[in-house]
């Protein structure tokens, strides 16, 4: 019986502390594996009184060691648990998960607490072996791979590079693959470590290409726009998106000429095929290469397939850089109808008169203004915008000097002082424009020539503004 106390002594001491923890995957799993053996039946172990009552024991002082802020007192408690704890492990691992997810809660507590660097090594063999532990006796789930690979992420991804990020791959395909979740439910805290995985299988172990760094980077991204859209922690995965973005900037991914290289290439290989787009897409936009010779097309191949608000909101701005009002017009257009946010119609709308003021129709401009100001009341800038169609009008109604290219001033100041009264955020630019502006109406001297009008008088503006207004002069 002596003997039999030693051997199990020995063992359990090999587990605590590690199998020469050199830093690999193999001495985990053979950690694993050991008490991996007792999983099964008799639930409890052979000898289930003690089995129990070690978990009874264990768990009280657990318990009082996790209201303990103090980390040294709180260690002091966990050692007192582990007692305990080692026992039930060992010998009746699949008796509780709660047994699992304490002894990672102990390990944690041993590797943040002790300098001994030897220690703390031995102290992680235990705590990654917990994780394949409790996976063999209860069985994997998309939570518990996330968690295996945050504890190898955090304390061993030097030296285990490709097994780290593969650990980072298997949790998104089980999030995919497991009933009720998908990897749109993936934590934000999770994107940027996957990222940085990612590069350093490319950077440091040359175990995957640069492209598949930029299909991490997709994936990443979808899942951000996805939940941002969809305003679940929002800011946390914008902050991670930016986070990973910032990586592969500092990594040198979004260089432009070599994007461009590879984003080319991969079009051309399957210039029809959608994923082969979207992924194109991503990675052109990504580093900005809007000029790229392929974006707007790949863009326009993406919306075809897959439309949506943002993306024709997006394609219409760089229509609109590229002066191709008429494109422009068109997608925030169709941008439009698939909106159901009335502030961000009434500036879509706005958008587009814009592009017809760009194009040269004032008509149509002014129309789309009013339009805007109606969908949002007490917003200024559609009358700032209709008084500087106005404004620009002088060559449109007239030689561009003289009495008819003048009066047209009238008819923008009405428009800025009604900006002014509705909306007090563009009451400066207005002032600003009037005070421009007011050089340029007739003077008194003009009106003096013209017997039918007064100052205060009204006045009819024909041309395509067909507006009424009040007659002032410029001294």
């Amino acid at each position: 019986m002596k003997t039999t106390r030693i051997i199990l002594a020995g063992i359990l001491a090999s587990f605590v502390f590690g199998i020469n923890a050199q830093n690999s995957v193999a001495d985990v799993k053979a950690i694993s594996d050991k008490v991996s053996a007792n999983c099964g039946t008799p639930v409890w172990g052979q000898d289930s009184v003690k089995a129990v009552t070690n978990y009874s024991l264990y768990r009280e002082f657990k318990k009082q060691g996790e209201n303990q802020s103090d980390l040294a007192t709180k260690v002091k408690y966990y050692k007192d648990a582990h007692k305990g704890w080692i026992y039930v492990y060992y010998n009746a691992p699949s008796a509780r998960v709660t047994t699992h997810l304490d002894g990672a809660d102990i390990y944690e507590a041993f590797i943040e607490a002790t300098t001994d660097e030897a220690l703390k090594e031995k102290y992680i063999d235990s705590l990654l072996a917990i994780y394949d532990t409790r996976a063999n006796c209860f069985g994997s789930t998309a939570d518990l791979t996330m968690r295996k690979a945050f504890a190898w992420y955090s304390n061993r991804n030097k030296g285990n590079e490709e097994y780290v990020y593969s650990l980072f791959n298997e949790t998104v395909a089980a999030f995919d693959s497991e009933e009720g979740t998908s990897k749109m439910n993936m934590s934000p805290a999770f994107l940027a470590p996957w990222m940085i995985m990612a590069i350093k299988a490319n950077k440091v172990v040359k175990s995957i290409e640069e492209e598949e760094v930029f299909e991490v980077f997709d994936v990443i991204t979808e899942i951000s726009d996805f939940n941002m859209a969809a305003g679940n922690n929002a800011g946390q995965y914008k902050g991670a998106l930016d986070k990973c973005y910032e990586y592969m900037d500092k990594y040198k991914y979004l260089d432009p000429a070599k994007i461009s290289e590879i984003a080319t290439k991969k079009y051309n290989e399957n210039p029809k095929d959608l994923a082969t787009q979207i992924k194109v897409y991503k990675m052109l936009k990504a580093a900005k290469l809007y000029d790229d010779p392929i974006f707007f097309t790949v863009a326009e191949g993406v919306y075809q397939a897959q439309p949506s608000a943002a993306l024709a909101t997006f394609l219409a701005k760089r229509a609109s850089e590229n002066k191709n009002y008429t494109k422009a017009i068109q997608y925030m257009q169709e941008a439009n109808e698939m909106e159901t946010d009335s502030d961000v119609k009434a500036k879509n709308l706005l958008n587009i008169a814009q592009f017809y003021q760009m194009k040269g129709d004032f008509s149509s401009a002014r129309s789309y203004a009013y339009k805007a100001a109606e969908m949002k009341t007490g917003w200024g800038d559609p009358y700032i915008l209709i008084g500087r169609l106005y404004a620009a009008s002088g060559p449109k109604c007239g030689s561009g000097t003289g009495w008819d290219s003048q009066v047209v001033v009238w008819a923008a100041i009405d428009m800025w002082t009604k900006a002014k009264s509705v909306d007090a955020g563009v009451a400066g630019e207005a002032q600003e424009l009037i005070n421009k502006y007011y050089q340029y109406m007739p003077s008194k001297s003009d009106i003096f020539l013209r017997p039918d009008i007064s100052v205060g008088s009204s006045y009819s503006i024909g041309c395509w503004m067909g507006v009424t207004t009040t007659v002032r002069s410029s001294d």
